[in-house]
């Protein structure tokens, strides 16, 4: 095993030690959070689908428009 592989493998190891260790969070989430979290979500989705249907209906009056 060479060092670098070696230092690699420790630096690694270091890492999920420390993801690993318990720790106090001290933060709070109030009810509405969550709902807050839920409607971006839902807005985001609606966004999306909203913008391939718009561009949808674009090519599709591109292919079938009458000269």
């Amino acid at each position: 095993m060479t060092k670098k592989n070696r230092s690699d493998n420790l630096i690694f190891i270091y890492f999920i030690f420390i993801l690993l260790l318990p720790t106090n969070v001290y933060a709070y989430l109030d009810p509405g959070s969550g709902s807050a979290l839920i409607t971006a979500i839902f807005g985001f989705f609606a966004a999306i689908v909203y913008t391939i249907k718009k561009y949808f209906y674009k090519i599709k009056y591109f292919f079938t428009r009458k000269d």
